[in-house]
């Protein structure tokens, strides 16, 4: 969708998830490490296939979190044991066939209803005794632990919610303890590094940021086809261009330097994102509505809306979405008939 700046005024109620801010166009990804998706096809990921992110109607986090994409590496000890093609893998030793089993049901499950979500992670949560040290069953084990945060959070559990997130955090770090060359595992890291952020105080906030930033790039470097990855990086991108002072000056006595960027960078890395996984993506859609606000194109943004409104609900976190995607319409759908 092309830009057509609108001259009617921006509606007068605005959030704070909205504030312009006056923010420096230094990249904040590394050169060289990854192509964009621009350098790819697009993926042939489930139609509705919706994004794992948990948003806070007052407070747009860049680390929540998102579906999986790309190519599906099963791995026990050194031996990869399944194609890019996603064919069964031969021969497999008894053991291995009844744990290849599990996490085929359980990556259909993760990407369902909260019922189906929940019964991934018992399926997991009974094979963790056996298997404590496979790389493979914990990082699905730190996503969906995830997922369970998700379902407390909807309920108004918070305490619950961070006693998860701090669970799954410490299956994923123990998940990249065992195996560094992992996309998942990085993807996961990253995304559990940053939630904790929400349970802690500023300056770990910034770091939790920092990590999660330098793990997304190596996941990047691993899985460059990776439309998450892409999306997550959006997410960052949106959230350093609105840093408070505060956190500004936080993340300077930390690192000596501001992580910086602009609403035209995180626009870049979602349609990057929706080229790569183009059918029903409900929250990616939302940001790149959200980015065209920002920039003040708000026929572009009513038009994503509603792209986004009519995508798929199929996760807990999509009723969410829906909710934020209709507030927004209902304050910018009239631009899309400029």
């Amino acid at each position: 969708l092309g830009k057509s700046h609108s001259d009617k005024d921006e509606p007068t109620s605005t959030s704070s998830s909205f504030r312009k801010k006056n923010v420096s166009f230094c990249s904040t990804t590394t050169t060289g490490s990854y192509h964009t998706a621009r350098d790819y096809d697009t993926d042939s990921s489930r139609a509705n296939d919706t994004d794992y992110f948990s948003p806070d109607e007052d407070d747009d986090e860049f680390f929540d979190l998102s579906p999986d994409d790309g190519l599906e590496v099963i791995s026990f000890g050194d031996r990869i044991v399944s194609s890019p093609e996603r064919k069964r893998p031969s021969p497999l030793s008894p053991e291995e066939e009844e744990l290849y089993e599990v996490f085929q049901q359980v990556d259909h499950l993760n990407d369902g209803t909260g019922e189906e979500q929940t019964k991934a992670y018992n399926l997991l949560k009974t094979e963790e005794p056996q298997y404590s040290e496979n790389a493979e069953l914990l990082w699905r084990l730190a996503k969906a632990t995830r997922n369970m945060a998700a379902i407390q959070e909807k309920l108004g559990n918070n305490k619950e919610k961070e006693t998860l997130i701090f669970e799954a955090y410490d299956f994923a770090e123990k998940a990249l303890s065992f195996n560094k060359d992992h996309a998942e595992i990085h993807k996961w890291y990253a995304i559990l590094a940053g939630a904790r952020g929400e349970f802690l105080g500023i300056r770990e906030r910034v770091q939790s940021g920092n990590v999660f930033k330098k793990h997304i790039d190596h996941a990047l470097e691993l899985n460059p086809r990776d439309s998450t990855l892409h999306h997550l990086l959006g997410r960052f991108c949106y959230e350093v261009s609105q840093l408070s002072w505060l956190e500004r000056q936080a993340a300077a006595t930390l690192f000596g330097e501001v992580p910086s960027s602009s609403f035209e960078e995180a626009l870049d890395h979602f349609q990057a994102a929706e080229k790569l996984r183009p059918k029903g993506w409900k929250e990616n859609r939302l940001f790149i509505a959200k980015c065209n606000i920002q920039l003040g194109d708000y026929r572009s943004a009513a038009l994503w809306l509603q792209q986004a409104f009519d995508a798929p609900i199929v996760t807990p976190d999509d009723e969410t979405v829906q909710k934020e995607v209709w507030e927004l319409q209902v304050r910018y759908s009239s631009y899309a008939d400029l």
